[in-house]
């Protein structure tokens, strides 16, 4: 029997592991640069993104969100609830990686 899989990101993945439409709270106080690894698996110096970590009720585990460009967080604390756009997932093995197209203080 097949069982189809899909792979790459999706919208569908993210709102399989998340509630994608309610309230993530902000772990990070600072962004992190995400590199780029050469074939030896070396970082270089070239930045492919950046990354927040952040938790959301029910879920058990706090998880890292990569953005294409750094999000401003100036404005908001820790715990500052947010939401993010364009939030999609990829399942490799076992893991689940998600990214995000941009972020936004929540107003609740």
């Amino acid at each position: 029997m097949k069982i189809k899989t899909t792979s790459g990101y999706s919208a569908e993945t993210a709102a399989k592991f998340l509630s994608v439409k309610d309230n993530f709270y902000l772990l990070s106080t600072e962004v992190t640069p995400k590199v780029k690894y050469d074939q030896d698996n070396k970082p270089t110096d070239d930045i492919t993104g950046y990354s927040l970590s952040v938790v959301q009720k029910g879920i058990d585990e706090s998880f890292e969100v990569k953005f294409p460009s750094s999000p401003d967080i100036s404005s908001l604390n820790f715990l500052a609830p947010v939401i993010l756009t364009g939030l999609e997932g990829c399942e490799v093995g076992s893991n689940v990686y998600f990214k995000a197209s941009g972020l936004m203080p929540s107003k609740s």
